[in-house]
């Protein structure tokens, strides 16, 4: 990790850099030549100094575009790299006390501003081993968040607002709890808390920021997830004496507040959530108790955003859904009725709504944070039509509850705060139009096997997806288009891709999911399409597939591991191309996947398989004729639940490791080969991190790191060439649910990608690479 000391010296060393050549007063930041701003650039920077990770300049734990935009910055240059995008800010564990959180509650939104008052906006959000807490992230013109203050309210965080309740000239927060009250922290201006002050007991769902009395003085609103809202009106010793209690509907979830209906003064909604409704408390001109209307809206509303989205400068009612998952639009009239409503799609469930230009075109579009870990993006046209954008976002891991908007890196545009199990700032440039990592749909349902090869002989890897049938994706620099499906098998259960038939084009296999040992051969015929073929053979539930020259003929062959059968289906080739039944080799029980490579380097290759019944992984060995040495070497998963297996080389002797992904005890287990085809004792990576994984250098070192996922993100290890690895502190946004990760310079632009694909969703995701510094 890098040290203080080394940071500073990184900082310092710009002042010795001398600038570009500016070409109209612009700064020529493509200093290499190479035709794009990249790393090569700030390689050229600081080829100067002799030690590489100092080029981590904004301590990220990276070496990348985004230091080079701090050393243009240093010169008063702006880097043409950020044009466009929301670049990844440093992603931080947020409290687990949400991890099986009901559906229903509310969203704990953070409170922004800047307590610290250096310019950069500020983040204060749920903290502490039950979420009992609040911590102030400091947020900095070099993006990186660092911790101001912790402080403990003994009671789950619901959410905060921000403004200066007593009159101080300096921000203070006040912090809703779901079982501890309302509290009130006094900012002390250099991005601490003086003290906290209860203002209320009892349950506080959902909390909004108003002047709902037309006195200038920040007002506070609050539901109690029963029936009732409570308003407390501020005053300069910020008290918050009078208060009034209002009946609404049934279970209220989320309340907003804005000038619905032009009279000076802030009305409330909330979103009932038992009765289907919406109630609407007009401030009626300062006159309280105000009117209290409800709109009936069918549907059990979420969570709420209100601003002017059809451009009539009125302000229009926003809220998700989760009877239906979409969001649905009131839009404000004259009369302030709120009749008209459109309903825009949604994939998946909304937990928050946020108004924000996301396109720059001057109008509010809608951004909502997805259950699942991705930001959806709803397109206004101007005039109150949305438009679903193509693919959602990943942002801040699964079960994302939270956003709110602010300039944490204070250089004049409006970041993105998410947060779920994770915190992470995207910051946004002047364009606003996310650009990175980039996600794009699968055809086929339920995409489970994904493998690389050169399926156009063009010499870069494209995709292949087995599923609900299969596709193949064909790579353009890092652009992957879809160019086959094919609608068999029903659902795969394993994928293989080689030359079979030995005219020089790869073909396919999928074999399906089924009590019966049921495969689908693609032949390819050269120009892109394919002959659909149906193999058949022995064991039943076949949950691995793969191409393997059994019988050293020179041609390849094909093997499956059954889980049901607890045996290996054999498929020899005639060396044409056709693949026919062999035999079934016994085996442990439950096998659920299966590696090759040659273990004991004696020139045939052996096989590993993942038995989960009998929690082990198996080691058969090749033999000089046309099988396996039986019965096997198993290694004991202690308890750990093996699911996947991977065969590579970890610590450079030339023999291939041993790397299993456990499902029981979440960890991977790495055993380094002996040299002679046996293999050490179990090392246990741990941290929540287990299936998928893929193996392979993400830092440049040459030496192959580990990379595992958990629901919507990635996990790096880092290998220290001798096969033992380091968790780093970075991690990477993936597909939600994923089933499949796959490594290589999909780009060729020097660093290896990271493409993982979703189950549920049919998303893929191709993750730029920005190897971390070490």
């Amino acid at each position: 990790m890098r040290t203080p000391s080394s940071r500073i010296a990184a900082l310092l060393i710009l002042t010795a850099i001398t600038a570009p050549a500016r070409a109209g007063g612009n700064c020529i930041a493509d200093i290499d030549a190479s035709g794009v701003v990249g790393v090569g650039d700030l390689n050229v920077v600081l080829s100067s100094c002799a030690v590489s990770s100092l080029g981590d300049i904004n301590g990220d734990h990276r070496t990348d575009v985004e230091d080079l935009n701090l050393v243009l910055a240093n010169w008063g240059c702006v880097s043409q790299t950020l044009d466009g995008a929301y670049f990844e800010g440093q992603v931080l564990d947020v409290c687990l006390g949400f991890q099986f959180e009901n559906l229903i509650s509310a969203q704990a939104r953070p409170g922004v501003g800047d307590f610290n008052n250096d310019g950069t906006d500020d983040i204060i959000l749920r903290d502490g081993d039950a979420c009992d807490g609040v911590t102030l992230h400091l947020g900095s013109p070099d993006r990186r968040l660092t911790i101001g203050s912790i402080t403990s309210l003994e009671g789950e965080f619901r959410g905060s607002v921000v403004s200066d309740f007593n009159n101080d000239g300096l921000l203070d927060a006040a912090v809703a709890t779901a079982d501890n009250g309302l509290w009130l922290l006094y900012g002390a201006g250099d991005g601490s808390f003086l003290d906290a002050v209860m203002i209320d007991t009892g349950v506080h769902e959902a909390i909004a920021l108003g002047d709902f009395d037309g006195d200038t003085r920040p007002d506070i609103a609050t539901v109690d997830g029963v029936d009732a809202l409570t308003l407390y009106f501020g005053d300069d010793a910020a008290t918050f004496a009078a208060r009034l209690t209002v009946t609404v509907g049934d279970e209220p979830i989320d309340v907003a507040a804005a000038d619905l209906d032009d009279d000076g003064a802030d009305d409330i909604v909330a979103a009932n959530w038992d009765s289907a409704d919406l109630s609407l408390i007009l401030s009626s001109s300062m006159s309280w108790p105000a009117p209290h209307n409800t709109i009936a809206v069918g549907v059990r509303p979420h969570a709420l955003a209100i601003a002017d989205l059809d451009g009539d400068d009125r302000p229009d009612i926003a809220y998700s859904t989760k009877t239906t998952w979409d969001a649905e639009i009131r839009f404000n009239d004259p009369a302030t009725s709120f009749a008209a409503v459109l309903t825009i799609e949604s994939p998946q469930l909304i937990k928050t709504l946020i108004p924000a230009d996301i396109d720059a075109d001057r109008d509010i579009d809608l951004i909502g944070a997805g259950w699942n870990g991705n930001l959806v993006y709803h397109i206004n046209d101007g005039a109150g039509a949305f438009t679903l954008a193509d693919t959602p976002v990943p942002a801040a891991g699964a079960r994302m509850r939270n956003l709110e908007l602010g300039d944490i890196d204070g250089d004049g545009t409006t970041d993105l705060v998410a947060s779920g199990d994770y915190l992470r700032v995207l910051y946004l440039d002047p364009q606003g139009t996310p650009d990175t990592p980039i996600p794009f749909l699968s055809t086929i349902n339920s995409p489970s096997f994904i493998r690389r090869a050169d399926m156009d002989n063009d010499g870069d890897l494209d995709l292949v997806i087995a599923g609900v049938g299969v596709a193949v994706y064909l790579n353009d620099n890092g652009a992957f288009t879809q160019s086959f499906t094919g609608a068999n098998p029903s659902l795969a259960s394993g994928l293989a891709v080689a030359d079979f038939d030995a005219d020089g084009n790869l073909d396919l296999v999928a074999i399906a999911e089924s009590s019966l040992s049921f495969a689908v051969h693609y032949r390819s015929n050269g120009d892109g399409t394919f002959t659909q073929n149906f193999i058949v053979g022995g064991g039943s539930w076949p949950k691995s597939l793969d191409a393997i020259d059994i019988d050293h003929d020179g041609d390849q062959d094909l093997i499956a591991a059954n889980s049901t059968s607890d045996d290996l289906s054999i498929w020899l080739n005639d060396g044409a191309g056709t693949l026919a039944f062999d035999r079934l080799i016994p085996i442990g029980r439950d096998a659920r996947s299966l590696a090759i490579a040659d273990i004991d380097m004696d020139g045939f290759d052996d096989i590993a398989i993942a038995q989960e019944g009998d929690d082990a992984v198996l080691v058969l060995r090749g033999s000089d004729t046309d099988g396996f040495q039986s019965p096997g070497t198993p290694y004991s998963s202690a308890n750990s639940g093996p699911m996947a297996v991977i065969l590579q080389d970890l610590n450079r002797d030339g023999a291939p490791d041993l790397i299993v992904a456990n499902e029981t005890h979440q960890s991977i287990g790495v055993r380094l080969n002996n040299g002679t085809g046996t293999f050490g004792p179990m090392t246990e990576l741990s941290g929540h991190w287990f299936r998928p994984i893929a193996v392979a250098d993400v830092n440049g070192d040459t030496c192959p790191d580990i990379i595992a996922s958990n629901d919507a993100t990635a996990q790096v290890y880092l290998n220290n060439g001798a096969g033992l690895f380091t968790v780093t502190e970075d991690k990477y946004p993936i597909a939600s649910d994923p089933r499949a990760l796959l490594i290589f310079d999909a780009d060729a632009d020097g660093t290896n990608d990271l493409i993982s694909m979703g189950y549920a969703d049919r998303m893929l995701m191709l993750t730029p690479g920005k190897p971390p510094s070490h």
